[in-house]
């Protein structure tokens, strides 16, 4: 299987007659934050979280174990992780091919030749285990539950109900998605009921459910996840997309074509700008 990611999000909770103790399998990936539900649900004025900077309600999903097990039944403590990150594995499987330039440069060949392999089993990896051939998108995929047959190339579900998000034209940014799948990625990109919106490529889709441009990483756009989108829309030919992607920004984004700060967001319908002062 893919490399796990702690995954934090959707409040949640295993099924009633599921019982997970610190040794559980499951328990392994998990970081240390207590508390119950109810106690992260306080936002401040601009729906972030005053408490747990970590959490973050839009498509991740995990187990925030309660300070009290018998209202719970789980042992108590931890946050718990619930998914492989499509996003992460991309990033390491960038992150060995880096390695393997660096190698070559150092002169030493075998190193090189080691972590250009390990970059394309886990690209493979990838490609099979976190597209999903009917929505022609990249997606998480929930960890292995306890009974599940391990013997498949990859477990769990493919989180396609929670939505599309910028994760999934990551694998496109790294240059590591099939060209076949990276063109209905472009096509999702493109979308306007999906990411091509006034101000584009924001952190959610419009068909996501969790999808409300008033919280925060619910639909607002970064620069930095637009940049990462433009890459991969550019590296895989569709130069023109990318461009007038990149022009709609500036002329829809509040300010942006003028002198003013950059902002931290924008919204993706009106471009009114959104979060912090003074972000670049």
């Amino acid at each position: 299987m893919p490399f796990s990611i702690f995954s934090l999000a959707i409040f949640a909770k295993p099924p009633s007659n599921t019982e997970i103790t610190a040794n559980h399998p499951i328990a392994r990936n998990a970081i240390d934050r207590t508390g119950t539900p109810e106690q992260h649900k306080d936002y401040d004025k601009y729906q972030n979280q005053k408490f747990n900077p970590f959490f973050d309600l839009g498509a991740w999903h995990g187990f925030l174990l309660p300070d009290n097990k018998s209202s719970y039944g789980v042992f108590t403590g931890p946050m718990i992780i619930a998914q492989e990150s499509v996003e992460l594995n991309t990033y390491l499987a960038h992150e060995k091919t880096l390695l393997a330039n660096m190698a070559e440069v150092m002169n030493q060949p075998e190193l090189a030749k080691h972590y250009r392999k390990a970059a394309k089993l886990l690209a493979s990896k990838i490609n099979q285990c976190f597209f999903d051939d009917e929505t022609g998108f990249y997606y998480d995929r929930k960890i292995l539950n306890t009974g599940q047959d391990s013997t498949k190339p990859y477990a769990g579900e493919l989180l396609t109900k929670q939505g599309r998000g910028p994760e999934g034209w990551s694998p496109l940014w790294a240059n590591i998605a099939d060209k076949d799948k990276a063109a209905r990625v472009k096509d999702m990109m493109l979308n306007e009921k999906e990411f091509n919106t006034k101000v584009p490529l924001g952190t959610a889709a419009l068909s996501n459910p969790a999808y409300d441009a008033n919280i925060y990483w619910r639909g607002r756009v970064w620069l930095d996840q637009v940049y990462f989108g433009l890459i991969a829309l550019d590296n895989y030919g569709y130069h023109f997309a990318a461009k007038s992607l990149a022009k709609k920004l500036v002329k829809n984004a509040e300010g942006l074509s003028e002198n003013g700060a950059i902002r931290e967001n924008y919204n993706p319908k009106t471009g009114v700008v959104q979060g912090a002062n003074n972000f670049s």
